[in-house]
């Protein structure tokens, strides 16, 4: 539950930072993405964004589940997106209470 609060919470954020610039943003949540920002003439998304929520402290990595969980939901969107129409691809973004791994070296 904690973690679908944290998407809606982000997605409500993401939504009035960027309606300062584009007063014609408009946000999905659950169809391709955990939540998706729309083109305005298509209708397409533009940016589809992962959001991981932990209530543990930890690192993000490669190996992951949290990331690779993030990539197969891209590919499965973007399977989507290629059938439906021929756009641009989307900006693909992972957003995460997480930690990221520093590589050592």
């Amino acid at each position: 539950m904690t973690g679908y609060l944290y998407q809606c919470e982000l997605a409500l954020l993401e939504l009035a930072r960027r309606s300062w610039d584009d007063i014609t943003v408009e946000v999905r949540m659950e169809v391709l993405d955990d939540i998706e920002f729309l083109r305005e003439q298509t209708k397409d998304p533009h940016e589809l964004l992962q959001s991981k929520h932990r209530e543990k402290a930890g690192r993000l990595s490669e190996t992951g589940k949290d990331f690779w969980r993030s990539v197969a939901s891209w590919i499965d969107a973007l399977s989507t997106l290629e059938r439906l129409s021929a756009g641009t691809m989307p900006m693909l973004r992972l957003v995460t209470t997480r930690s990221r791994r520093r590589s050592t070296g």
